[in-house]
């Protein structure tokens, strides 16, 4: 029947108390081939079955000393998660390779910021906030580019803000600004 093992049941029905942890002892090297563009990937995760949880880290080193952490957690048997991004020193050029890789548009900025996120079957959460500095966006479908000095969302346990922020596409100024609760 295709079973090579099966733990006896306790009494009580409880699942054995296994862990599954993987990590990378080094760095691994990663090369993108669309883009050109060569990681240094670190990370682990982990899997508790007793508990029924999921959780892990991966770091990806960037060029130009820039990195993405994504770090989570969450439930096997229900819906609760948590996660966490933080982006620093994210330059967008490298990525033109992947994000727009059959596309004319060129694309400019660099990413900082810390946000936190938790979603259960009640309530959305979050918590930090990302900026992208100096964005310029230019080329395909744009006549002219279109750009943005600093475009910032923060957020705030239930509510959800857009710094005010001026957005330039020739000679059309759009100013942008909200929040949502």
């Amino acid at each position: 029947n295709g079973e090579y093992w099966q733990p006896d049941a306790s009494e009580d029905g409880s699942v054995p108390n296994i862990v599954l942890r993987v990590r990378l002892v080094e760095p691994a090297k990663v090369f993108v081939e669309p883009a050109k563009l060569e990681l240094n990937v670190s990370g682990r995760a982990s899997l508790r079955f007793k508990e029924r949880i999921a959780s892990g880290f991966v770091r990806l080193g960037l060029p130009n000393n820039g990195s993405v952490s994504l770090k989570g957690k969450t439930y096997l048997d229900r819906l609760e998660l948590m996660a966490r991004a933080r982006f620093k020193r994210v330059k967008l050029e490298p990525f033109k390779g992947i994000l727009f890789s059959n596309s004319p548009l060129n694309v400019q900025g660099k990413l900082n910021g810390d946000l936190s996120i938790s979603l259960n079957q009640k309530q959305l959460g979050c918590k930090g906030g990302i900026s992208l500095a100096g964005f310029v966006m230019k080329g395909g479908f744009l006549e002219d580019s279109l750009s943005s000095n600093n475009f910032s969302v923060i957020c705030d346990a239930e509510k959800l803000e857009i710094i005010p922020t001026e957005l330039k596409y020739g000679p059309w100024i759009a100013s942008l600004a909200g929040d949502l609760s």
